[in-house]
């Protein structure tokens, strides 16, 4: 893995100037999306379908898209047709099957350059699910900004959200403060040769 940036810790020392430069940048990118970083626990890596598969392993939890996508087949193993609302929550445990979860892991990892998308635990409750596709519609709904805000409000219900960055081949993941020990658990999975004191 090329990239790994964490403020699990606070901010990244500043013995690593190249490293505390991208910190810097992505905090601004992110920043003009309206997602605001401060407060919340945060891993900057490459945008990889392995990183996304070794997260969904370690941790024990199939994962779904969220956004522009639905599952591929439904629970007949028949092609996926998308409510006219375009609310898949009641249907958002498929992605943790087969050939939908293959999907997930695979297409989840990366940003489609029209729209957003992030990956979240397929078994989110569908409460939660609920209320972020109503507060999601409209003709923008998917768009980068509109859902950056999204990840500012629902980030303290999840246990930890993959977002992929348009514009770069980096991902953010990230998690409220109270949910930090995903972040630990998921920066011992992707990094085991650095030891992490929680």
């Amino acid at each position: 893995m090329k990239t790994f940036i964490t403020n699990i810790h606070g901010p990244v020392a500043r013995a690593d100037p190249e490293a505390e430069r991208l910190q810097l940048e992505i905090e601004n990118y992110v920043k003009e999306l309206c997602l605001d970083l401060q407060g919340l626990c945060y891993i900057i890596c490459d945008q990889d379908a392995e990183v996304l598969r070794r997260i969904s392993a370690g941790l024990g939890q199939p994962v779904g898209i969220w956004g522009n996508s639905v599952p591929e087949v439904d629970e007949t193993g028949q092609p996926y047709l998308e409510p006219e609302d375009s609310d898949i929550s009641k249907d958002f445990k498929l992605w943790a099957e087969g050939e939908n979860q293959e999907y997930a892991l695979e297409h989840g990892a990366y940003a489609g350059m029209a729209y957003f998308t992030m990956v979240i635990p397929a078994f989110t409750s569908m409460d939660i699910l609920a209320t972020m596709y109503s507060s999601c519609t409209g003709c923008n709904c998917y768009d980068y900004v509109v859902c950056m805000k999204l990840v500012n409000r629902f980030v303290s219900v999840l246990d930890w959200i993959y977002v992929p960055m348009a514009d770069r081949d980096l991902s953010l993941v990230v998690s409220s403060r109270s949910n930090r020990h995903f972040m630990y658990r998921i920066h011992r999975i992707l990094r085991p040769d650095v030891d992490l004191a929680e």
